[in-house]
C-alpha cells in the first residue's frame, strides 16, 4: 500500500478539521493510516460552516473534510493555484426515534406529519449541511409549518444526536453513520433511513489547504480501498473512483 504515497521517510503531522458527523469514521481511518505511513493526524471536529469560518479567517489546517461540497470549492477558487477537491463520501440521513417503535406508524412522514412529540432536533441548516437536508425533507411535508414550530437546533449534527440521546428531544434528523457506530447496535425499529429523494445528496468532499506532501498523501489514502471500506461500514455511499 505504500507505494501510493510520495515517498517521505520522515513523518509528518497532518491537521485535519472533520465535519462532525465524520469524526467517528475518521478515527478508525486515522488509526489505519498512521500505522501504513507514520504520519500523525492531529484532528479538531466542529460543524462544516464552523470549520470553513476558521479556514477562511486563517486557521492552520492542512486538510479540511466537509460535509458538504459547496465550502471546500469556495475555498479552492480563493486560492491561486486552486488546491483539489475530491468527495470521499456520500451522507445518508435518518429519522431517529428512540421511545417510539416503528410498528405504530407506516413512515417517517407519517410520524412527522401526526406531530405526537413535543420536539424534534435538527442540526443547524445554515452550519450544517445534514441540517440542510433535515430541513428540505422536513419542507417536503404537508405539515411543514406546524413541525418547524417544535424544532430544536444543535450546533452541528453531533448536537442534534445528543439532543435526541438526553432526551430533550423525542425524535430527530441525525446522521445514519452515528445510528450504526454504536457499541451497542440500535434496533432498526427505532430510526428509519430517508430516501435520496427526500434532499439534496449530502456530498461530503475533502480539499488540501497547505503544501505539505503528506496532505496530499493523506487524501490519496482517502480514496484507498482500505479507508473506502471503513466509509461504507461506518454508514456512508463511496463515489466512484
Amino acid at each position: 500500500m505504500n507505494g501510493i504515497f510520495s515517498g517521505n521517510t520522515r513523518a509528518e503531522e497532518i491537521r485535519v478539521g472533520v465535519a462532525s458527523n465524520f469524526l467517528s469514521t475518521l478515527e478508525v481511518i486515522k488509526s489505519e493510516y498512521e500505522t501504513v505511513t507514520g504520519n500523525v493526524l492531529v484532528v479538531s471536529n466542529g460543524s462544516t460552516g464552523s470549520l470553513y469560518a476558521q479556514i477562511i479567517n486563517g486557521a492552520p489546517y492542512d486538510v479540511f473534510l466537509s460535509a458538504d461540497q459547496e465550502r471546500p470549492f469556495l475555498i479552492s477558487d480563493s486560492q491561486s493555484p486552486s488546491y483539489r477537491v475530491i468527495p470521499y463520501a456520500y451522507g445518508q440521513l435518518a429519522l431517529w426515534h428512540p421511545k417510539i417503535i416503528s410498528d405504530s406508524f407506516n413512515s417517517w412522514q407519517t410520524l412527522l406529519n401526526d406531530g405526537n412529540y413535543r420536539a424534534i432536533a435538527i442540526a443547524n441548516p445554515d452550519l450544517a449541511p445534514y441540517g440542510k437536508a433535515s430541513l428540505e425533507a422536513i419542507n417536503s411535508l404537508d405539515n411543514a409549518e406546524s413541525i418547524k414550530r417544535k424544532l430544536v437546533l444543535g450546533h452541528n449534527i453531533g448536537q442534534a444526536y445528543t439532543i435526541v440521546a438526553t432526551g430533550n428531544s423525542e425524535i430527530g434528523f441525525v446522521a445514519l453513520s452515528q445510528l450504526i457506530n454504536q457499541r451497542t447496535p440500535l434496533s432498526k425499529q427505532h430510526y428509519q433511513i430517508l430516501p435520496q429523494s427526500s434532499y439534496t445528496p449530502i456530498v461530503q468532499s475533502a480539499i488540501q489547504i497547505s503544501d505539505k506532501s503528506a496532505a496530499s498523501d493523506f487524501l490519496t489514502f482517502l480514496q484507498s480501498e482500505t479507508a473506502r471500506r471503513i466509509i461504507v461500514n461506518a454508514g456512508y455511499g463511496v463515489p466512484e473512483l
